[in-house]
């Protein structure tokens, strides 16, 4: 009973680690191992949207499901939570561990019926073998392992990774990186730049978008995309999320105050699906607008399809309530994702960002031009406003102004640049 996973009824993690023991005296006689560690993706959301005694089904449901693409010598243990490792143990290829990572991939991939309801889920395993001649230990196997399985969850999750010496420097680097995040919060390292949203027509202003960058050590600048993921990963996403609207409202607000903009400009901030589970996100946001004497409108909260695809009433409710306050909700990045004409129907969507990956193109790709014609005039039909990113020049500003689209954002009106130097653009946009 102490070496048995009490839900799975798989040998524990003290029944790993004593399989472990006697596998390595083995592979230092004779042969190679294998070990796969796997974690399930989205498991979270299951235990968030459907309950803690649905995961456990699911687990349970996984556990078999494993241990029937897996040979009658591999060796299958439960570590806790979603983790599982795999031994394959008398191996004589490496290509057999690849075969049944994959084989319990493609198994993964088929639905689970959980209380009468599919539930999709999906799998990131990584690998490391231990080979005759090479000094290892059970713990240094695990670690490499759990670095290849990190990583797999990095390039985009459903995969499978293998263990090399590169991903401890990865791995090192990444922790370095979570380290400096904090530091980061706690010295207000964090700035917001700003970029214009211009009416293509009329070239007067209407809103801006807030872009979180972070000044690391004071000096060098870094863009979201190289810290955004890890915020989410190690649970900072919703301190610094705050820090973007309450800082993104205020300086709209000193704006306005000054008689810079207009009383009808908005603000707009992206919301990290993470931040949905900041139980006082309502409550704070409404408080940011009247402690700065705004309006519901002065604010659009820019989503991405990936929030929706949670499907969870927690988002809907938020998103619902925010909206009746005349808060502008926003879908980002559209036609990128899981483009689905639901989430129009279902989220009180007010606005579209057709992605710069079609803009940016327009003028040369027929399948762009005709993409961006489709969903501005379906917008239009649905009384929802668009905005086209990515406006690089004039050629594409004019080709824009063609399909009717009102709004506009990019490099042609300007790069995503600090409170004082965009300040300095306002008078271009007079109306």
């Amino acid at each position: 009973m102490a070496e048995t996973d009490h839900l799975t009824k798989l040998p524990n993690r003290l029944a790993l680690t004593n399989r472990l023991a006697n596998s390595l005296e083995r592979v230092e006689r004779r042969g190679a191992m294998a070990m796969l560690s796997l974690d399930l993706d989205g498991f979270k959301n299951v235990n968030d949207t459907m309950g803690h005694d649905a995961g456990d089904k699911l687990l349970v449901l996984v556990a078999n499901r494993i241990l029937k693409v897996l040979r009658k010598e591999d060796f299958l243990a439960r570590l806790g939570g979603d983790e599982f490792i795999v031994l394959l143990e008398q191996l004589a290829d490496s290509e057999v561990a690849s075969a049944v990572a994959n084989k319990i991939l493609n198994a993964m991939n088929k639905p689970f019926i959980i209380e009468s309801e599919e539930v999709f889920i999906s799998s990131s395993i990584g690998i490391c073998f231990a080979l005759a001649g090479q000094k290892t230990t059970s713990s240094l196997l695990m670690k490499q392992a759990d670095i290849a399985m990190y990583h797999a969850k990095d390039m985009g999750r459903n995969t499978i990774q293998y263990y090399s010496s590169n991903l401890d420097k990865i791995s090192r680097d990444r922790l370095e990186l979570g380290n400096s995040l904090h530091k980061a919060v706690s010295q207000k390292e964090f700035e917001l730049f700003y970029q214009l949203q211009i009416n293509n027509s009329e070239q007067t202003i209407v809103g801006l978008e807030a872009l979180l960058r972070w000044r690391k050590n004071g000096e060098l600048l870094i863009g979201p995309e190289q810290f955004i993921p890890l915020l989410e990963e190690i649970g900072l996403i919703i301190p610094v999320g705050r820090f973007v609207i309450k800082q993104a409202l205020t300086q709209l607000a000193a704006w306005i105050s000054a008689g810079k903009l207009t009383k009808n400009v908005a603000m707009a901030v992206n919301l990290s699906p993470k931040q949905f589970r900041d139980s006082d996100l309502i409550k704070f946001i409404l408080k940011c607008i009247d402690d700065n004497k705004l309006q519901g409108n002065n604010l659009v909260l820019e989503v991405t399809e990936t929030t929706l695809l949670q499907d969870n009433k927690e988002v809907t409710f938020i998103l619902k309530e925010l909206a009746s306050c005349g808060i502008k909700i926003a879908l980002d990045d559209f036609g990128t994702g899981y483009s689905s004409l639901s989430h129009l129907k279902n989220y009180p969507i007010a606005e579209i960002k057709i992605d710069r990956s079609f803009i940016s193109d327009i003028l040369t790709d027929e399948s762009d031009q005709e993409i961006t014609k489709a969903v501005i005039a379906m917008a239009h039909a649905l009384n929802i406003d668009v905005v086209a990113e990515g406006i690089e020049n004039k050629e594409i500003l004019d080709e824009i102004i063609l399909m009717k689209c009102v709004i506009g954002q990019g490099y042609f009106y300007n790069k995503p640049l600090p409170a004082i130097d965009i300040e300095a653009l306002f008078d271009n946009y007079k109306p």
